[in-house]
């Protein structure tokens, strides 16, 4: 019984660091960025760093500009 128990607790404990692991891919897939490969990359590749995770968290949950007009500097 107590094998029982320590298995449901490693699977247990492994699906919750793998879900807090790939948290930044998770948030970017249901926000819907048009272009999520380079927060998966980050958070796969780096993620294993405390700095890689924030990065791609960061990158996952920052908000583009959208229809903002630049000014074009070579027009004066």
């Amino acid at each position: 019984m107590e094998g029982i128990v320590w298995m449901l607790v490693f699977l247990v404990g492994g699906s919750l660091a793998a879900g807090l692991y790939l948290l930044p891919t998770v948030v970017v897939g249901l926000r819907r960025r048009p272009n999520p490969m380079p927060v998966v990359v980050v958070n796969v590749l780096l993620g294993w760093t405390l700095l890689g995770w924030v990065a791609a968290l960061a990158m996952a949950v920052h908000t583009p500009a959208v229809g903002v007009a630049h000014p074009d500097v070579t027009s004066r």
